[in-house]
């Protein structure tokens, strides 16, 4: 953690219970917690640089947290995100909130320790590796073949009777057979 200020969290959950056990950990921790039960008031009132990291639930009462996430990305593109998920749609969630832009997910119900790893692992990645941005295919951009340095193998009965030699064992025997149908 940054050690000449106080990081702080926004937790976007429907969960108040929930929220107080996180509050509790994190403000132990030395984070300063801010709780929003639903997304859309959340973004309306977020600017970048209010918050260090958010961490929101895929499923708010309001809107999708993926939808969060990604005004969350259009509007604050400094603010790490996190993306937390229940057991029934964790792996789903993992892909869009990537997608979307989160730098990680946290599986629910998560502990102390979980927590404050994914926000430590949040505040030490850089802010380019939350959707890894492939290139577009281009079919404007000549493919150039490079020749091969040797002529390609020919497969002969003395090459199929080498391998079988080999390889030993019934795959020997297999491959032995295939010499003798071949050649």
């Amino acid at each position: 953690m940054n050690a000449d200020r106080t990081l702080s969290v926004l937790l976007c959950d429907p969960d108040p219970p929930l929220a107080r056990e996180a509050e509790r950990w994190l403000s132990a921790a030395g984070y300063s917690l801010t709780f929003a039960p639903s997304g859309r008031p959340m973004i309306r009132g977020i600017e970048d640089g209010t918050f260090d990291v958010v961490v929101v639930e895929v499923r708010l009462p309001d809107q999708h947290g993926i939808e969060v996430i990604g005004g969350l990305r259009a509007k604050c593109p400094t603010t790490r995100i996190i993306a937390t998920a229940g057991e029934g749609q964790y792996i789903q969630s993992l892909k869009e909130a990537a997608a979307a832009g989160a730098h990680s997910i946290l599986k629910k119900p998560y502990s102390r320790e979980e927590l404050l790893g994914a926000l430590e692992l949040a505040m030490t990645r850089p802010l380019n590796c939350a959707t890894p941005q492939r290139p577009a295919p281009d079919d404007s951009l000549p493919v150039q073949r490079y020749p091969s340095a040797r002529p390609p193998a020919r497969v002969t009965p003395d090459w199929i009777r080498a391998m079988g030699r080999i390889a030993g064992g019934r795959c020997g025997r297999v491959i032995g057979y295939l010499a003798k149908v071949i050649g």
